[in-house]
């Protein structure tokens, strides 16, 4: 399963490469699901070229129209595998959902990394190679257990306590620049003192 708006940075169309690598070389008969909506404005090639394998494809689904974001969990919980093979994202959301509703996961990037761990698989997005290896290691895995220590730092009240901090970082900086008589750049005005 992938969740994301269709355009190529979310990268679905390597993500459908991979998998049909993987259908063909394990005889799994592996289903996408693609989750999101067409950009409404740009993109059209890209568009044109999914809905094309889309058609041609029997094993490729798309849910686009009117989609519920609480019933995301649901569709998290009973996907085998959900792939993030994004360009330019630091940790998807949609990984961390994935992970807490009991999908293995794949994911890109250095940040993925960091935030998941243990907890997936990881590949690069240009290599289409990378992405089917890391569907074939967590659909062969076993469903992710995460400890509490993972449960508890990723919550709402922890990130909303961690923006507050950045923000009231932010103020304070502000508010001593301003009591300094510094400017936007940072340094002093050059105002007269009286």
């Amino acid at each position: 399963m992938c969740v994301g708006r269709i355009e190529p940075r979310k990268n679905q169309l390597n993500i459908i490469k991979a998998v049909e690598k993987f259908r063909k070389e394990s005889g799994e008969d592996v289903k996408l699901v693609l989750i999101g909506k067409e950009s409404p404005t740009k993109h059209f090639e890209y568009n044109l070229l999914i809905n094309k394998l889309l058609k041609k494809h029997k094993w490729i689904y798309r849910i686009d129209n009117n989609i519920n974001y609480s019933d995301l969990p649901s569709y998290y919980h009973f996907a085998k595998v959900c792939v993030s093979a994004s360009w330019f994202e630091t940790t998807g959301l949609t990984s961390l959902e994935a992970l807490f509703c009991g999908a293995n996961t794949v994911a890109a990037g250095l940040r993925a990394r960091e935030y998941l761990g243990g907890y997936a698989s990881f590949c690069e997005p240009d290599n289409v190679d990378s992405i089917k290896e890391a569907i074939k290691s967590e659909y062969y895995s076993p469903r992710p257990v995460l400890d509490e220590k993972i449960r508890e730092e990723y919550t709402w009240r922890n990130a909303a306590e961690k923006t507050l901090e950045v923000y009231k970082t932010v103020l304070k900086r502000k508010a001593d620049d301003t009591l300094l008589g510094k400017n936007k750049s940072g340094k002093k005005d050059q105002k007269k003192q009286i």
